[in-house]
């Protein structure tokens, strides 16, 4: 079993590590909406990607499309997976609190 963990990463650079529990005992989990590696922990059963953060460009496109009100589907849609239909009601909240 132990083989075949380690046998799942091409060992380049430094493992994954969660960032709950702080394991490397992680496994691939397939590809995001947006194109990059998702791991599983075997620990914890978190599932993420090693960098999860927004280009600046895919912000501001879908802040631009919330201040317009356009609707939250339709902007998943044509962000094609690379925001969340959580953060884009997340930040449209903290956009009416301003």
């Amino acid at each position: 079993m132990r083989a075949r963990e380690l046998g799942r990463f091409s060992g380049a650079g430094e493992r994954p590590r969660c960032p709950r529990c702080q394991s490397v005992v992680v496994w691939r989990c397939g590809i995001s909406r947006a194109g990059k590696q998702q791991y599983r922990c075997k620990g914890c059963g978190r599932v993420f990607v090693l960098s999860p953060y927004l280009d600046e460009l895919a912000k501001e496109l879908a802040e631009r499309m919330i201040k317009e009100k356009i609707a939250v589907p339709v902007i998943v849609r044509v962000m094609d997976g690379h925001i969340s239909r959580r953060w884009i009601y997340k930040r449209k909240g903290e956009l009416h609190a301003e």
